[in-house]
């Protein structure tokens, strides 16, 4: 997980390590191909590739939609989306008896089709109704990871849908995932990307939260050829997308739903071809208009969209309304371009940027590749009213793998908000990597090595600690003046002329963990929540942004172990919500530690050492943090679906108190480069 480096230190051998981002979700036993958000969630489509002997095609590739769920400590896993019974909250299982499908009535053929209902025996009235209310997989089995199950049998000869590639397309079946949300289902558009064979059609499906069908596929008619990229961006007063085709035409689709299907009319976007390989984007508030933005090979492009159409436009209409706008020239903030690492002829390759929302609105981040590791690389202001385009370097104290002996990223990134806000990555084996908000900062406040050659003005700076005895540390004043408050301290302040300071806020043993960061950048691994904490309020007091992102996410990835959580005392919890709640680069980050004694540790709302200690420092920090507790209902659920429940309404209060924007967004603005 580390990558261990030697730094010149004399004397001494100390190691750099260079954190990896988290790996928050497993393979999977297919491959996955294309990624999309919808609402709140995220979905992909993975597949198997079986082997045949044909004359037509050498390959056959099985597919499936499957929606990547959220643990309550964090992490994440691919489901099948299997419904939950209404009256226990606990999940469907196979129908004992598999009966004609109630959706399509039989005729997708015998055996096609799967159904569930619930057998909980302590409810009688979910064993009363087993049966009765019914909900199915029309057409298809779910992937249950692609094993054979005991409870749900070997689902791997029902796929959603199926596609025969030729020989040349064999190990490569690239797709683009495109949806959205209308009433309680969700709409998924899959197109199909490169084929070397026959042209092949793309694919509604839909997902409802209701009814008997949990999950139907379909063919779009009328509409063949490969496509590069596509997203929906419009829903009023029609559905459009815009979809890339190969070779870099763009081109508006309006989709219709009727009773047989959906009708498409399309027109392509006048303008000269660009070639995004899904970096394409929406940013900004849908109903307001907003905006599209695509990164291609060296600029950053946007598409100012309507905000009011007549029912009556068409796909001609709105392509005449719209047009790409070139609002940044990447090259020039790349001092270390080094174009020939992506191929844009390789309908395979990974381009080696990469395009994500932001955390505002108005903001995207581009992602660098570096070396064989990807990291944020700028933060782009798109302000509204046609002002200048605002452009800041970022950075972050881990990475992701670009590639791992198997399988290498997919090229899109997708952001997430609240308890889990940052972003994830994908590999083409359904690995799933996180990069947290509080892991991102600010290129200016990255670590830099000290410098060990000696000055002429060289001094030992002496930090005293009075509360233990006279006790002392000390550091070369070279080290210190890499770092802002140590620099104006040293030239201005009294300790400046007499190289010594007063420390009455830390103990020796929390300053020896500062002090090795200051010379390797990193915090000792050993180091506990208490050890971070005390590390924390010293980067805050000292101004070490980086320091501060480390600890942050050290602190978050501890409190995502329960067993963990449970064990630590009322008074150290106190002072992490304390401290959280005082930081300059806060962001979510107290949030996130409500979030986790809601959810984990409610008792602490009851221990008097607790109450008094964070009231003493900040009444508005422990009333935010009561008032999750108190936007509870009852229901009469099982025991584990009544704790589900509860945990999810103390998160929607906290976060509807809670700006989910970390500070180094909000500093975009502050002295950010001008395109």
């Amino acid at each position: 997980m580390f990558e261990r480096l030697d730094i010149g230190i004399p004397g001494e051998k100390h190691l750099l390590r260079l954190m990896a981002a988290e790996q928050v979700a497993d393979g999977l036993p297919a491959r996955l191909t294309a990624v999309a958000r919808c609402g709140d969630e995220t979905f992909g489509v993975v597949y198997h590739q079986i082997t045949r002997d044909d004359d037509n095609c050498e390959v056959l590739c099985k597919a499936w939609l499957l929606r990547l769920a959220e643990t309550a400590q964090g992490s994440f896993y691919w489901d099948d989306m299997l419904p939950s019974c209404t009256s226990c909250d606990r999940q469907l299982e196979p129908l004992r008896v598999q009966k004609k499908c109630p959706v399509c009535k039989g005729q997708k053929g015998s055996g096609k089709c799967f159904h569930l209902s619930c057998y909980d025996p302590p409810w009688n009235k979910c064993q009363e109704s087993a049966g009765a209310s019914v909900r199915s997989y029309c057409g298809s089995h779910p992937f249950f990871g692609g094993f054979s199950d005991r409870k749900f049998g070997d689902s791997g000869s029902v796929p959603l849908w199926e596609e025969g590639l030729s020989d040349l397309d064999s190990g490569y079946f690239g797709m683009v995932l495109t949806a959205t949300r209308r009433g309680d289902a969700c709409e998924f558009f899959v197109l199909p990307g490169y084929r070397d064979g026959e042209e092949t059609l793309p694919r509604h499906i839909s997902i409802s939260d209701g009814g008997p069908s949990i999950i139907t596929s379909s063919q779009l008619q009328n509409c063949e050829g490969c496509s590069v990229s596509g997203i929906i961006f419009m829903q009023s007063p029609h559905l459009f997308l815009l979809v890339e085709k190969m070779g870099g035409e763009n081109c508006i689709w309006r989709m219709l739903p009727g009773q047989t299907g959906w009708t498409i009319d399309r027109k392509e976007v006048e303008a000269e071809e660009k070639e995004f390989r899904k970096q394409i984007i929406q940013c900004g508030k849908a109903q307001e208009g907003g905006s599209l933005v695509g990164l291609s090979k060296a600029s950053l492009w946007v598409m100012d969209l309507p905000q009011r159409l007549p029912t009556s436009t068409t796909a001609a209409d709105l392509a005449k309304k719209v047009s790409w706008r070139k609002v940044l020239d990447l090259d020039k903030h790349d001092e270390k371009a080094e174009r020939d690492i992506f191929d844009w002829q390789d309908d395979e390759a990974v381009p080696d940027r990469l395009l994500a929302a932001g955390p505002t609105d108005n903001q995207v981040i581009i992602f660098r590749k570096e070396g064989s590791e990807v990291k944020p690389w700028l933060l782009v202001d798109l302000p509204s009213g046609g002002t200048e385009t605002r452009v800041v370097e970022i950075t972050s104290t881990t990475s992701v793998p670009w590639k791992t002996k198997e399988d290498k990223l997919l090229a899109s990134v997708v952001r997430i908000h609240h308890k889990s806000s940052g972003y994830l990555f994908f590999d083409e084996g359904g690995r799933t990597y996180r990069l947290r908000d509080e892991e991102i900062l600010l290129k200016k406040d990255a670590w830099i090595a000290p410098s060990f050659h000696v000055e002429p003005d060289q001094r030992v700076v002496t930090f005293r600690f009075p509360e233990e005895n006279g006790a002392a540390r000390c550091c070369l004043s070279s080290t210190l003046s890499r770092f802002e408050y140590f620099q104006k301290a040293l030239a201005r302040w009294q300790e400046g002329a007499s190289a010594e300071v007063v420390v009455s806020d830390a103990t020796t043993q929390t300053f020896d963990l500062l002090l090795r960061y200051f010379h390797t950048g990193e915090v000792d691994g050993k180091a506990g929540l208490e050890g971070c904490l005390g590390l924390l309020e010293l980067g805050n007091k000292y101004l070490l942004p980086h320091l501060v992102a480390i600890c942050m996410t050290k602190i978050l990835r501890m409190l995502a172990e329960t067993d963990f959580l449970v064990n630590q005392q009322a008074t150290l919890m106190a002072d992490l919500l304390i401290v959280a709640g005082e930081i300059n680069a806060s962001g979510a980050f107290k949030f996130k530690i409500m979030e986790r004694i809601a959810c984990v540790r409610p008792d602490l709302t009851h221990n008097p050492e607790f109450l008094s200690r964070v009231s003493a420092r900040s009444v508005d920090l422990l009333a935010t943090l009561l008032s999750s507790l108190s936007c509870e209902g009852t229901h009469s659920y099982s025991r584990a679906a009544k704790r589900r429940k509860v945990e999810l309404s103390r998160q929607k209060a906290l976060w509807r108190q809670g700006s989910a924007a970390p500070t180094w967004s909000a500093r975009c603005l502050e002295g950010a480069v001008l395109s």
